[in-house]
């Protein structure tokens, strides 16, 4: 029993089930990016439009391309990708439920209580396609991506510094606390209402818990967690 959960809890951290798992997120948000509209908040918006028309076709054709490497990956392991994909997706669906009351209680304790909220023009279909961008792409910008480059960059110094293998934590805290400061901070790009100080807090302590959980947990997990979040209180 034991080993078959390791190697279905392996499976769900596989990069090629990771990345069938975040598909249906991008397609989701690809699917209704008109209907959210353009007042409703969205780093990920931003990003897009400077690819102009064209965006969703780029976006297509390397989701595509990424796709027949995920399968050929899968093929050749033998990769159990179903229940990976099924164990990883439900896995941060759950995380998303308790991200809420995570973050109140946080909030609350700091004598800033309160959420955020935030209204789509596009209904249903844009909440959900608004949701799932912002939970798929900021994840890859901002734990994939920032929170792993600090990470390896500051690791890299301590240990030119003499720290050796002590140096990982230290990093790693680094990489944590810049990437939820930049995470907080990306939201006002636009909007200066974003920065308000209960709202920067809010957001750099979400950040700092996504940025936890994608260490644990890995990718989808924390943007499956990120997006259902998202959905709870945009719909």
């Amino acid at each position: 029993m034991k080993k078959a959960w390791s190697r279905l809890e392996g499976a769900s951290q596989d990069p090629a089930v990771t990345f069938l798992v975040l598909l249906p997120l991008a397609l989701v948000h690809l699917a209704g990016r008109r209907e959210a509209g353009s007042a409703a908040y969205s780093l990920v918006e931003k990003c897009l439009g400077l690819l102009g028309e064209g965006a969703p076709w780029t976006l297509a054709a390397i989701l595509g391309l990424a796709g027949l490497w995920a399968l050929g990956r899968i093929r050749s392991l033998s990769v159990p990708w179903r229940a990976g994909a099924l164990f990883a997706a439900f896995e941060g669906m759950i995380w998303g439920f308790a991200l809420h009351p995570a973050l109140a209680w946080l909030t609350s304790v700091l004598g800033n209580g309160g959420g955020l909220g935030w209204e789509t023009e596009g209904g249903l279909r844009g909440g959900f396609s608004l949701a799932a961008g912002a939970g798929l792409y900021e994840e890859l910008l901002f734990r994939a991506l920032l929170l792993g480059w600090v990470f390896t960059l500051a690791k890299g110094v301590l240990r030119g510094l003499g720290w050796g293998e002590s140096s990982s934590g230290p990093a790693w805290a680094l990489g944590l606390l810049v990437s939820a400061g930049c995470f907080s901070l990306a939201h006002g790009w636009g909007d200066p209402s974003q920065l308000d100080p209960p709202i920067l807090l809010f957001r750099f302590l979400a950040g700092v818990l996504l940025g936890v959980l994608y260490s644990w947990r890995g990718l989808a997990v924390v943007a499956y967690a990120h997006a259902f979040y998202n959905a709870l209180i945009l719909i």
